[in-house]
């Protein structure tokens, strides 16, 4: 691939079109020990593994980049009762699992890291737990900055939950994701910012029509959010 027009270009040019190809828009999922024991294998994209093989060169350039320009999705604990029940845990703290998955050095330079800690049921379950699962997610807020390994991006972790909705015809929608802040004011305020955008959807009379959630279901879930950002702010 020596007389490429690629490996003419400058290299700042090319980092930018190799970025662009490789930064992925949503998380890239590693799964842990249990999880590919089930099948659930990690989302790596057919395009990363694509442009690797052009040559000796390319590779080179770009060994590292795939790592830096994502954030990656690792599954943490169980939270309590009734949700993500299916999910396969591991045994080993989530960023054991990462560091097993990419290795020392490429876990130490991603754009970031995110523990998804479950995915709740939007309805009545919701709101008999909100507050108990709100106290849980704040205490592992907590803990979870001394668990990150030393040379790991500690800046660049966040936490995250799945809302997802327990009406049948809700079911084959995707769940939204919360991303939460390690410190439990901040994760507080980002659930009372995550309703707040609920509530004005909720206002304008969002329909099932336009691919979003029927406006009396994120007016329910707005209200639940609520409730369980106030217990993530209790200590």
């Amino acid at each position: 691939m020596a007389g490429s027009p690629l490996l003419r270009i400058p290299a700042e040019l090319r980092v930018d079109i190799y970025e662009r190809v490789l930064r992925q828009q949503t998380p890239v999922f590693v799964a842990n020990e249990a999880q590919r024991r089930m099948r659930y294998g990690s989302r790596l994209p057919a395009n990363i593994l694509a442009i690797t093989q052009t040559c000796k060169e390319v590779r080179r350039e770009i060994a590292q980049l795939f790592f830096t320009s994502n954030i990656f999705s690792v599954t943490g604990p169980q939270l309590s009762a009734y949700h993500d029940a299916g999910t396969p845990r591991s045994g080993k703290h989530p960023f054991a699992d990462l560091i097993t998955a990419i290795g020392p050095a490429n876990a130490k330079v991603v754009g970031g890291i995110e523990v998804m800690l479950g995915q709740v049921i939007s309805g009545n379950m919701m709101r008999r737990f909100c507050r108990q699962w709100g106290a849980e997610i704040g205490s592992y807020l907590d803990r979870l900055p001394n668990k990150i390994p030393q040379g790991l991006p500690k800046r660049k972790v966040t936490a995250s939950i799945e809302l997802n909705y327990g009406t049948e015809e809700m079911q084959d929608r995707a769940p939204c994701s919360i991303s939460l802040p390690l410190d439990r004011l901040a994760a507080s305020e980002a659930l009372l910012e995550f309703a707040g955008e609920m509530e004005k959807e909720h206002a304008a009379g969002a329909g099932a029509d336009d691919n979003r959630l029927p406006s009396s279901d994120l007016g329910r879930a707005a209200e639940e959010l609520r409730r369980m950002s106030c217990a993530v702010r209790e200590v």
